[in-house]
């Protein structure tokens, strides 16, 4: 959920590694690993997707300021 141009995200999966992007692309393995709140998103979009080995991955969760 994004308040206060913040963003905290959470999956039910545990020990699954959450991935995010803020300029609009899909998530990778490759993108920023989320660890804490994310903030300085006044007007942006985050996109978000959690991996876990073995598993296929999440589906992608957006959200916009």
């Amino acid at each position: 959920s994004i308040s206060s141009h913040s963003a905290t995200i959470t999956c039910a999966t545990s020990d699954a590694v959450i991935y995010y992007t803020t300029n609009g692309m899909t998530p990778t393995e490759a993108s920023a690993v989320y660890t804490s709140s994310v903030g300085g998103l006044t007007g942006k979009t985050i996109k978000a997707r959690a991996y876990k080995a073995g598993l296929l991955p999440s589906g992608v969760v957006v959200a916009t300021d």
